[in-house]
């Protein structure tokens, strides 16, 4: 996940300081290896506090919408930080179960390998630094709404990048399926490596990279079935109306006419809280 990103970005402007403003998230799943390996594009799922937030069905989400993107690939592999609330949650396992065990991929396996501590510097920490870059590079350092914000996405890098743009209704009611009953009698310990097979509601875990073996783990409730679930919201997640008020009446007017529309039309909710 990218830093936060604040929209509007008008550095220099005093008032956008000072103004409330909405969280564009940027979850970023980047090729590994060298360069002249890299064939594959990075995929970047993006969207705004507007659509959803980052709690851990809407992060959870963020995964599925870019696993979707690779529904031919067999063996899915990420190296990923110890974020608890990011990629090392139940929810998220449970929903990689599920994502392995259907149809509408032809993975056998995903597999999350965790950066051991003192060694978090990711393939997608070079990518971010490359979009930080592009952001800069726009005359002024501006990016005025989202649109702005996904076309600076998508031309980062050398532009080696498949931009996803995560809508209301790519975010489901995922679900954590654990049973505390079941983890408490394994006493699992801190895993460095999970892996999620098709053809089984275990997690494989291993304590660390150098191991050979998976072990087992038995850990989703019986009652818990591995089906889809339904679209967790029926319209955008929205903003508090005040906050949208403040963007249009201070830093709409600074911008170009054809960048209002977006803040124009942009959901609000009351009882919406503000994304960090």
């Amino acid at each position: 996940m990218q830093k936060v990103t604040m929209l509007p970005r008008m550095p220099g402007v005093k008032t956008a300081l000072f103004t409330r403003r909405i969280v564009a998230y940027h979850e970023t799943f980047a090729t590994i290896g060298k360069k002249s390996q890299k064939k594959k594009k990075t995929i970047s799922v993006v969207w705004h506090e507007g659509t959803a937030g980052q709690k851990a069905e809407e992060i959870t989400s963020s995964y599925v919408t870019a696993l979707e993107r690779e529904r031919d690939v067999k063996n899915a592999v990420y190296w990923v930080d110890n974020c608890t609330s990011q990629n090392k949650n139940w929810c998220l396992l449970t929903t990689l179960v599920s994502v392995v065990n259907a149809d509408s991929t032809l993975m056998e396996d995903i597999t999350l390998k965790f950066f051991e501590l003192g060694h978090t510097f990711m393939s997608a920490d070079s990518y971010h630094h490359g979009v930080e870059q592009e952001m800069k590079a726009r005359p002024g350092g501006v990016v005025y709404d989202f649109g702005d914000f996904l076309h600076v996405v998508a031309t980062s890098n050398a532009g080696k990048v498949e931009v996803v743009e995560m809508k209301k209704e790519n975010i489901l009611a995922w679900k954590a399926g654990h049973s505390i009953v079941k983890l408490k009698k394994a006493a699992a310990p801190v895993m460095a490596e999970i892996q999620l097979r098709r053809g089984s509601r275990s997690l494989f875990y291993k304590v660390s990279h150098e191991e050979k073996d998976f072990t087992e783990l038995d850990f989703i409730m019986k009652k818990v079935t591995l089906e889809t679930p339904s679209t967790l919201r029926t319209q955008d997640r929205g903003i508090e109306e005040s906050k949208k008020m403040d963007i249009i009446t201070k830093l709409c007017p600074l911008m170009p006419a054809n960048r209002r529309q977006f803040w124009n039309a942009l959901a609000v909710n009351s009882i919406a809280e503000d994304e960090e």
